[in-house]
């Protein structure tokens, strides 16, 4: 978390009951502590974006939290019959 802005996500993938895989993505704006490591890199990250204008042209407008939903080739459906239960 190195490069501003520091943020990242997670992903959770979950079988469904109808044969279908659901992932789910969350973004994640992390708490830093004043004075913790993470509060310097934060500071330092912000500041090489402030001297280099390293500023990404086409930012998301917003957060995407979200989940995508796939069904499953009946192949897969018999690869993954055993697990989960």
């Amino acid at each position: 978390m190195r490069d501003f802005p520091q943020q990242f996500r997670t992903f959770e993938i979950v079988r469904n009951s109808d044969n279908t895989v659901s992932i789910f993505t969350t973004d994640v704006d992390p708490a830093v502590r004043n004075g913790s490591i993470a509060e310097m890199s934060r500071s330092y990250a912000i500041a090489s974006h402030m001297i280099f204008n390293n500023s990404v042209t086409e930012l998301p407008t917003g957060s995407y939290n979200a989940e995508l939903i796939k069904q499953l080739t009946p192949e897969m459906q018999v690869r993954i019959q055993g697990y989960g239960h």
